[in-house]
C-alpha cells in the first residue's frame, strides 16, 4: 500500500468518525458478491453486488456497495484487520456447521 498518501484523519470523511489515518481510499481488494444476495439498510432492501477491502493492520474497512454506489457503502465494517479476519471466519464457520 502506498502510505504516502496518508492524510490526517479530520481530513478525509470517510474516516474522521473513526480516528486513523486515510488510505486515500486504496482498494486493497474488490469481490464480486453473486446475485441472489441481499441486504437490508436504512432506506430497506437492496442487491449487493460488491465488497471491497481497504487499509492495514491497524485498520481495515471491509464495504458492501449496491449497484448504485454513493460517497458510503450501505454497509460498513472497520476494525484491525485480525478483529475483521475473526469475525468473517467466526460468520463462515457458523454457516457451515
Amino acid at each position: 500500500m502506498n502510505t504516502e498518501k496518508l492524510v490526517p484523519a479530520e481530513e478525509c470523511k470517510f474516516c474522521a468518525n473513526l480516528g486513523h489515518p486515510c488510505f486515500d481510499h486504496q482498494k486493497e481488494n474488490s469481490i464480486a458478491v453473486p446475485k441472489d444476495i441481499v441486504a437490508r439498510g436504512r432506506n430497506g432492501w437492496f442487491s449487493l453486488r460488491e465488497a471491497e477491502i481497504f487499509g492495514n493492520e491497524s485498520i481495515t474497512w471491509v464495504s458492501f456497495y449496491s449497484k448504485q454506489r454513493g460517497e458510503h457503502a450501505p454497509i460498513e465494517f472497520a476494525g484491525t484487520r485480525k478483529d475483521v479476519a475473526r469475525l468473517f471466519k467466526q460468520i463462515a464457520e457458523e454457516l457451515e456447521a
